[in-house]
């Protein structure tokens, strides 16, 4: 017969597994605007505005998720962050019983979401995820430029390969909820 593990030794691995992804942001070096650390201007919840791509090579620009994509970006006091982002020609299924194939994967591509944790270096938010809608992203750390005007946060991601294969950058606008 099995001994049940004790809740002592639940308790103690899952303090273990907090204290190793909750990050003190307090003690690390942050850039300060006036007295408050850009890591605390990031707390809240923020809405999606905008998302424009541009393509490196050629200069052009797109809107992958529609000119009104709707998402929500969350970053808290206890180092976590919430992403989701759909966009704003989202097929809407009758019935998820019957959705065929090609309406799945229609449903999978106006999607982004994750959840992980963060942390602030200079003008960069590190978002260290632990989930992810597309699993490549899982488990790695996904480096943003960001900048805040007021209530209005701009989020910058370098140059990268993109579904498509072409380099590309984009812009995402979100302002505070």
């Amino acid at each position: 017969m099995r001994k049940k593990a004790g809740k002592t030794g639940k308790a103690k691995a899952s303090r273990k597994r907090k204290r190793s992804t909750v990050k003190d942001l307090s003690a690390k070096k942050t850039s300060r605007v006036g007295d408050v650390s850009k890591t605390e201007q990031l707390y809240g919840t923020w809405r999606l505005v905008s998302w424009t791509r541009q393509i490196v090579e050629t200069g052009e620009t797109a809107t992958p998720f529609g000119k009104a994509p709707t998402g929500f970006l969350s970053y808290s006091p206890d180092g976590r962050m919430l992403g989701f982002m759909v966009s704003d020609h989202r097929p809407r299924p009758s019935d998820l019983a019957t959705v065929s194939d090609q309406e799945r994967v229609e449903l999978f591509n106006t999607v982004v979401a994750m959840g992980g944790t963060f942390e602030v270096v200079g003008s960069q938010v590190m978002h260290k995820l632990d989930i992810s809608w597309n699993e490549a992203w899982t488990g790695t750390t996904q480096r943003r430029n960001f900048r805040i005007d007021g209530s209005r946060l701009t989020i910058q991601v370098s140059p990268q390969i993109g579904v498509d294969g072409r380099r590309s950058t984009a812009v995402l606008i979100w302002d505070k909820v």
